[in-house]
């Protein structure tokens, strides 16, 4: 049972939650990140993907809570086809749409300009992410004792948790408030039942996003 949210404490950002709530979003930060690496840059032309295992460990209860309630990606294992650029992998873009919303394009109706850039900085981007994603779940391990964390790393905890939100919004089919709206009334008519976890993930995350975000302000 979670008990506090972040509060300022001088120059310090504190919350006290449960070594469970820790170890949730350490989860779903790490499967994050997993999800970005499959955005990585194209491999030489003399790598062969068949030598190695190129899904990665997409395990985890709430990987698998996603999957049972018919909330994971639904098209082709990006690993399937070659990347289209050596910067970034295009397929991977494709295949699954909460990639799109971690790495959104910066020229919406333009593609070839939103190629360009990506091509550019897409990549720096993603490992940014990741970088970021890292040290938030370095930060967020249980241990036994309340968080306490300075400025820049509740910084870093802050964009950690936007992604995390970005992806369940994505899984849950959130694009904007009537869609909330929609899922949370069908699980009060006791649809959707193995989405519930999910959407009370995804309402813990604002809520403790929201926290941290006052707490800095």
């Amino acid at each position: 049972m979670m008990n506090y949210g972040f509060t300022r404490d001088g120059d310090r950002f504190v919350a006290d939650l449960d070594d469970e709530e820790r170890e949730i979003i350490v989860g779903l930060i790490e499967q994050t990140a997993e999800l970005l690496e499959q955005a990585a840059p194209a491999e030489p032309e003399n790598h062969h993907p068949d030598s190695e295992d190129s899904t990665g460990d997409m395990g985890g209860e709430f990987e698998r809570m996603m999957t049972a309630a018919g909330l994971g990606p639904t098209s082709q294992d990006p690993s399937s086809n070659p990347p289209t650029t050596g910067f970034i992998n295009e397929n991977a873009l494709a295949a699954d749409p909460a990639l799109g919303r971690l790495l959104p394009d910066a020229h919406h109706d333009d593609p070839l300009a939103a190629a360009e850039f990506r091509a550019w900085s897409g990549d720096t981007v993603r490992r940014t992410k990741l970088n970021r994603l890292h040290a938030a779940a370095d930060t967020l391990r249980p241990d036994g004792t309340p968080l306490n964390i300075d400025e820049d790393t509740a910084v870093t905890v802050l964009i950690a948790l936007t992604d995390l939100r970005l992806v369940l919004a994505e899984r849950l089919g959130l694009h904007d408030e009537e869609d909330v709206e929609r899922l949370e009334q069908a699980i009060q008519d006791g649809q959707m039942n193995d989405a519930t976890a999910l959407i009370l993930t995804y309402d813990f995350l604002t809520w403790l996003q929201e926290t941290l975000a006052s707490s800095l302000t």
